[in-house]
This record gives structure tokens, sequence and C-alpha cells, in this order.
């Protein structure tokens, strides 16, 4: 929880991409976060710690889709996480974009 009051900006999903110190740094930032929930993920069977994931795969939406999901990781990126940890990450940026479709489809054309 440190490492989020310590980068408040990285905690909502918030850094300059052209910037590439601060686009390792957010990938580190990531980096922990995620191995940390996986980490805890594999020693307890807590639907907190899913809860928690899952809304921190949707607040880093971008960075999940490109990075970690099954269908846009680039290689090597999802190597070393739990298959749990992957479902739960797949499922939620499947829900995702379900739910964009879905409300594309329902919105007035413009």
């Amino acid at each position: 929880m440190l490492l989020s009051f310590n980068n408040p900006k990285f905690s909502v999903g918030r850094y300059d991409d052209k910037d590439e110190v601060e686009v390792a740094r957010y990938d580190t930032y990531l980096s922990i976060v995620f191995w940390s929930l996986d980490e805890y993920l594999q020693t307890e069977n807590d639907k907190f710690c899913e809860y928690v994931l899952e809304g921190e795969a949707t607040t880093h939406y971008e960075y999940v889709r490109k990075w970690l999901h099954k269908e846009m990781a680039a290689e090597g990126y999802r190597d070393g996480y739990s298959a749990k940890f992957l479902n739960i990450l797949d499922r939620t940026i499947k829900k995702i974009e379900d739910d964009k479709q879905r409300d594309e489809a329902q919105s007035p054309e413009q």
C-alpha cells in the first residue's frame, strides 16, 4: 500500500507514455503490485484479493491488455505468473471489452 501512496499517479494509471523513464517506473510499479497479488493468490483462497486484482486490472486496463492479456501479450510477459492470476486478468479484460462492445452497440448513432 505504501507503494501506491508514494506513486499516486501510477496507482490510478496515469503516466507520461512519451517519457521512457516514467514508462519504466510505471512498469516496475505494476510489476510489484501484480507480483504481490499473484503471490497472495497462491497462498490464500481469498475472494477479496481476486476483487482487488480485478480492480487493478480495470484501472490499468491499457497496460494489462497490451502486456499481459492472452491475446495481446508480448512474448515472455506472462511467464512466471500463476494460472489463477492470469485467468482473473483475462476474465477481467474480456468483461471490460464485452461491456465496451455492448455500450457501443446500444449508443445512438452520432
